[in-house]
Parts: C-alpha cells; structure tokens; sequence
C-alpha cells in the first residue's frame, strides 16, 4: 500500500497520523521524515535524537537540567529581618494582656441572669402553683418536687386543723411555652404570660403566697407579688425545725379564709 494511501485510511477512520521522527532499524524509509533524520546517521540501530529547530519539541528534562543550573549558580542572598527594638516590644506585651484580661471579665459577667435579659434569648424556669385554701397559694420553682410540696401542705394544714379540701394537682407555668424559634418568647413576653398567670388566682381571691425557691420569689417580684413567706431550700427546711417553726409562725399571721 502506498504510504499516502494509508495515511488516507488512517485520516478517514479518524486516526490522527503522527510525524516520524527518526528511522526505525529494518524499516523502510518514512516519506515524511525530515531532511535532518535522513542523515546517514540516522540509519544506526537507534532513535536519532531530534534537531533543536524551531518546530522541534523540547525534552522536559533539559528544561529541568536550565533551572538547575541556575540554582546551583545564583546564591540568594541573605534576608536580613530586622527586629524590633526593645521599647517597642514592650509596648506590645501589655497591649496584649490587657485584652486578654478584657476578655476574662466579660466571661466572668456572664450569669444566668445576664443571659435571661438579653433580646432574643428566651428564659427558662418553672413554677408550680399549689391551691391550699381560698386565699393561699404555694408556689414553687423546679427545685421542688410538686408532689411533694403538695404533701407537706397537707401534713401543714393537718397540723393547724385548718378546713381543707382534696389538695388539687399543683398547676404547672413552664416558660419557653414551646420550644420554637419562631414565635417571641423574650422576657417581656414571659413577664406578660406570667402576670395573666397570676392575675387568674388573684381574681378568685388569692391574698397570700409563699414561696419555695430562688427562681418562684424572683420572677413572683417581677410581676409585683411580695411572698408571706419565702425558704430557698424546701429539701432543708423538710430536716431542719426552726425553719419549720418560722413557716408556723408565719402562717398563724395571716387570718383564716
């Protein structure tokens, strides 16, 4: 076959035909092969190394063999960094501690508090509501168990022969109301839920509360309710008589409903 022929074929079947570089040993003589392969040194049972034309590629090897020659040659020169002086150093250091110690107050002022009062950020407690009479109510936050409360207010009221009821299922005041980041559920908003809470015994004759718990007298003075009487720990007062003997006292001095 002629070589234009196949090189017809080949082009046809969509091969992309390459140019010859050098002669191979027992083969013929390419037709297209170039006036410097055709050198009759080209013809030793080797691949004759290209020319360095203008069209000719360039092995990525000697590009490699230039820049390391100029890397061996060309010494770079050093880098002096000049330091700061002394005084300026320490200028830098308090500057440095200083916001250090910044950060730590605020982390410092950080409380449950602060953290109830900012916009946005919803506050949590609990309060339990405990009908003992017409006009008393007990109120307790999430420290205190309510079944227990309520048991203690009827052995409480038992003791002072005071007329009573069935002691009815403290009602339960939870804020957030529901857990959703939709609806505003801030302090004010909390304040005003809280309030239409208590507005609710204060309408069917609600005149004294006690409270158990820092949380329940809190969030009560809010609001403008002052506790008749107030014990932080009710577990504590359960095991210790004279905080026993107050709360006594306290509820001789208040006339019977």
């Amino acid at each position: 076959m002629l070589e234009q022929q196949r090189i017809d074929y080949l082009s046809a079947m969509g091969i992309t035909q390459w140019m010859p570089r050098a002669v191979l040993p027992h083969a013929a003589t390419p037709r297209w092969l170039s006036d410097v392969a055709q050198a009759p040194e080209a013809n030793v049972g080797r691949l004759q190394q290209p020319s360095r034309g203008a069209n000719a590629p360039v092995a990525a090897a000697d590009l490699l063999s230039g820049f390391a020659v100029k890397a061996k040659t060309s010494t770079a020169e050093p880098v002096h960094v000049t330091s700061p002086s002394a005084p300026d150093s320490k200028v830098i250091t308090p500057e440095v501690k200083s916001s250090v110690g910044a950060i730590d107050d605020k982390v410092r002022d950080l409380s449950v508090d602060n953290l109830a009062s900012s916009p946005g950020i919803p506050p949590r407690f609990q309060l339990h509501f405990l009908r003992v009479s017409g006009g008393g109510i007990w109120i307790c936050d999430q420290s205190v168990a309510p079944e227990h409360l309520r048991r203690f207010a009827h052995r409480v009221l038992k003791g002072m022969q005071q007329p009573m009821d069935l002691l009815p299922v403290p009602v339960k005041f939870n804020w957030p109301f529901i857990e959703s980041k939709h609806d505003d559920q801030s302090e004010p908003v909390a304040l005003q839920a809280l309030n239409a809470q208590w507005r609710f015994f204060a309408d069917q004759g609600v005149s004294y509360v006690l409270t158990f718990g820092d949380d329940s007298r809190r969030w009560l003075a809010r609001i403008g309710v002052q506790s008749h009487y107030h014990h932080s720990q009710f577990i504590d007062m359960l095991s210790n008589a004279s905080d026993k003997r107050q709360l006594w006292q306290a509820l001789r001095t208040i006339p019977a409903h």
